[in-house]
C-alpha cells in the first residue's frame, strides 16, 4: 500500500503529541481485500482482554502496566469519568464502558479488527500507553472495500506529558495500595476519508511477550469525530474561538458560587443558526453549567434583545466532565457582519478551578458571587464586575452553505492580539478575515493563538502545550477545518533557544500532518526583534536561516513574509518604526497587525481560490 507516514522529528518535536498520517485508499497489488477485515471484526467491547480499573478496596483486581498498576474507579467517578459516561473530547465524544471495577474495560492493541462505523474527519482513540510511549500502524476500513492506512502516537499513563493528556487523575493503584501518583489517559485522533463511511478499524499490532519489553497501546473506547455537520445541508464554521491555555484558580479565594459570567466575543462571520462550544479542559474537576444563553451586545453588559436559552443534548443545564467540552444544539439568531456576542453563564455550584483563555483583550462581565442566574437579563446591571480574560468559552460556529472551510490562525502572542487596543478587535486574524469577506465572503479565521506558546516546548503554565502537541484540539478539531496558518517560533528563538534545524523540522512536521487531516498550509515569516531584551546575533541568525527556509520550501502550500512586510529597510534586523510596542521592540501595535493582515490577505484568499485538494 502506497502510504505517506510522518516520524517524530528528534527533539523536542517529539514530544507525546497526537501524531497521525493519512494514506492511500487503495491497496497495493496482492494485499487481502479491506473488506476481509471489516467481516471479522467485532465491537471493541467484545476484544476487551485487560482490566486497567480497581476499586479502592481491591487494587489486585487489575494489572494496567504488567506490574499491578492501574487506574483508580474512586478518581474516575469524581472527574466526571463514571462508568458509561460520554465525554467529548477535542471534538469527539467517548464512552467509558459500563464494567465494574476489576473486570477488562480495554484493548490490548494487537492487530484485532474492531466494528465501528460513521462518517466524519478523524478517528478518535481514548487510550493510553504503558512501558513509554507507544507508536504504531493500523488501518481504516471504509464501507466501499477502500481502506486508508494511520499512526499513531499514545504517550505514557505515568510519565506522558499533562499538558497533552485528555485527563490527569491524582493517584494509581498499586497491589498494596493508593499512591500520591499521577496517572493519565490521552484523545488520539487520526485522519480519515471524510467523504467515505468507516465500517472497522485495524488496531496496531503492539502487544509483545511481556510488558516490561516493550510499549503497550490500550485502547478503552474508538468514536469517528464529525464537527462539521449543521441542520439543512450545512457546514459549521467557526466564527470564534479561544484556545485554553491552561486551568487555572479562580481569581476569588473562596471561588466563583451561584454566580453568572456575561464574556464578549467578536465573531468574524455572519449568519443565522449558531452554536456555542464549551470547555473544561485540562482541569481536574467536572463543572456544571445551570444555565447558558447568547445574544447580541448592545454596549458594555447589556444585550440588544432578550438573550435566547441553549440547550445540551435537549437539557438546560448540562456537567461537563474534567477534561471534556460541550457543544450547544443549534438555536437561530440573526449575527450580522460586526456584531458582538455576549455569552452568560451561570455557575450554580461553587467553582474553583477554571479552563481559561487569559489574554482575552475584550472586556467581559460577571456578577457577585451569590447573585444567582442572571443570564437572562437584558440588561447588564447585574454584571458589576469585569473579567479581562474568557472562562470556560472555547468557541462560536455559524452554519454556512460556501464550502470554504474553517481557516485557523495558529500562534503565539502576535496572533493573540500582542499589545492591540483593548475591546478593538484589531488582532489580525480578526482583521484579515475583515479583508476576506471582499474576496472570499463567508470565509471564517478561528484564532488559536496562545500568548507566550512556543511552536516546540510545552509550558506549565498559562502558554499552554506546543503548537504541535496542541494540533488536534486547536486546529484538527475545528470545524471544517481546511486551511491553516503558522506563525510561530519567535517565542522558541528567544526563549528557549531552539536550533533553526529543530525548528524547521517542526514547522515541517506541523504542516504534513495538516496536509494529513486535509488542509492547505500557509507559514508565515518571523519578524525581527533587534532592540529587544532578548536579541542576540546568535538568535538572529537562527531566525534568519528559518525565514529562508520558510521562503524556500515547498513543504507547504504558500507562504506570507511578516517579516519583509515589518522590518526596518535600513536596519533590517529589526522592525519599522510606528507598527510596534517601542518599549519591547517585539509586539505588535494597531498599526502592526493590520499591516500583518494585510501581508496575508492576498496570499491566503489565492490558496483558498485554489480549492482542490491541500498539499503539493
Amino acid at each position: 500500500m502506497n502510504r505517506l507516514r510522518v516520524r517524530p522529528a528528534a527533539g523536542p518535536t517529539a514530544a507525546l503529541a497526537v501524531l497521525s498520517v493519512l494514506g492511500a485508499h487503495l491497496l497495493s497489488p496482492g494485499a487481502a481485500p479491506p473488506g476481509a477485515a471489516a467481516e471479522g471484526a467485532a465491537p471493541l467491547a467484545g476484544l476487551f482482554d485487560n482490566t486497567a480499573v480497581t476499586a479502592d478496596g481491591a487494587p489486585a483486581t487489575g494489572d494496567l502496566d504488567g506490574r499491578g498498576g492501574s487506574l483508580a474507579e474512586a478518581d474516575l467517578t469524581a472527574a466526571g469519568w463514571s462508568r458509561g459516561a460520554r465525554i467529548t473530547v477535542n471534538g469527539t465524544t467517548y464512552t467509558r464502558a459500563e464494567v465494574p471495577p476489576g473486570w477488562p474495560d480495554n484493548v490490548l492493541a494487537a492487530g484485532q479488527s474492531v466494528a465501528i462505523g460513521g462518517r466524519g474527519t478523524a478517528l478518535g482513540f481514548l487510550a493510553t500507553a504503558t512501558g513509554g510511549p507507544a507508536t504504531g500502524s493500523g488501518t481504516v476500513h471504509y464501507s466501499d472495500g477502500s481502506s486508508s492506512s494511520y499512526e499513531l502516537t499514545v504517550g505514557d499513563w505515568a510519565a506522558g506529558s499533562a499538558a497533552v493528556a485528555a485527563l490527569t487523575l491524582p493517584h494509581r493503584h498499586t497491589p498494596s495500595g493508593t499512591v500520591p501518583a499521577e496517572a493519565r489517559l490521552y484523545a488520539v485522533a487520526v485522519p480519515i476519508d471524510r467523504g467515505r463511511t468507516v465500517s472497522a478499524v485495524t488496531l496496531p499490532r503492539l502487544r509483545g511477550d511481556r510488558y516490561d519489553r516493550a510499549p503497550t497501546l490500550h485502547v478503552f473506547d474508538l468514536a469517528v469525530r464529525n464537527t462539521a455537520d449543521a441542520p439543512g445541508g450545512r457546514v459549521w464554521e467557526a466564527a470564534w474561538t479561544a484556545s485554553t491555555g491552561s486551568a487555572s484558580a479562580v481569581p476569588e479565594s473562596d471561588g466563583w458560587t451561584d454566580r453568572t459570567l456575561r464574556m464578549v466575543v467578536h465573531p468574524n462571520l455572519a449568519g443565522r443558526t449558531v452554536r456555542i462550544r464549551l470547555t473544561n479542559a485540562l482541569s481536574p474537576v467536572p463543572v456544571t453549567f445551570g444555565r447558558v444563553t447568547l445574544a447580541v451586545q448592545a454596549d458594555h453588559g447589556a444585550a440588544r434583545a432578550a438573550p435566547v436559552p441553549l440547550t445540551f443534548a435537549g437539557r438546560g443545564r448540562t456537567t461537563v466532565p474534567a477534561g471534556g467540552d460541550a457543544y450547544s444544539d443549534p438555536i437561530d439568531l440573526p449575527v450580522a457582519e460586526g456584531d458582538e456576542l455576549l455569552v452568560s453563564i451561570h455557575l450554580p455550584g461553587r467553582v474553583l478551578v477554571a479552563a481559561r483563555h487569559p489574554w482575552a483583550l475584550s472586556t467581559s462581565y460577571t456578577t457577585a458571587s451569590g447573585a444567582g442566574d442572571h443570564s437572562t437579563d437584558t440588561g447588564g446591571a447585574a454584571f458589576t464586575g469585569q473579567m479581562s480574560y474568557w472562562a470556560f468559552l472555547a468557541g462560536v460556529d455559524l452554519a454556512t452553505a460556501n464550502g470554504r472551510g474553517t481557516v485557523v490562525a495558529l500562534g503565539d502572542s502576535q496572533t493573540d492580539g500582542a499589545h492591540t487596543r483593548p475591546d478593538a478587535d484589531h488582532r489580525w486574524p480578526d482583521l484579515c478575515a475583515a479583508d476576506l469577506h471582499r474576496t472570499a465572503p463567508g470565509t471564517g479565521i478561528a484564532n488559536a493563538g496562545l500568548s507566550a506558546n512556543s511552536l516546540l516546548t510545552d509550558s506549565t503554565g498559562s502558554a499552554g502545550a506546543a503548537a504541535l502537541n496542541r494540533l488536534d484540539r486547536d486546529v484538527f478539531a475545528q470545524p471544517d477545518a481546511r486551511t491553516l496558518v503558522l506563525y510561530e517560533g519567535i517565542n522558541d528563538i528567544t526563549l528557549h533557544d531552539a536550533s533553526a534545524q529543530a525548528l524547521t523540522a517542526g514547522i515541517r512536521e506541523i504542516a504534513a500532518l495538516a496536509h494529513a487531516h486535509g488542509m492547505r498550509v500557509v507559514v508565515a515569516t518571523i519578524p525581527p526583534f533587534g532592540g529587544s531584551a532578548r536579541w542576540t546575533q546568535e538568535r538572529e541568525e537562527v531566525r534568519q536561516r528559518v525565514n529562508s527556509y520558510i521562503r524556500s520550501s515547498r513543504d507547504f502550500d504558500a507562504h506570507t513574509d511578516f517579516d519583509l512586510a515589518t522590518r526596518d529597510p535600513a536596519a533590517p534586523e529589526r522592525l519599522r518604526d510606528g507598527v510596534h510596542d517601542p518599549h519591547d521592540h517585539l509586539h505588535f501595535d494597531d498599526a502592526g497587525t493590520r499591516l500583518l493582515a494585510d501581508t496575508l490577505a492576498p496570499t491566503l484568499a489565492e490558496v483558498l481560490a485554489r480549492g482542490g485538494p491541500a498539499g503539493r
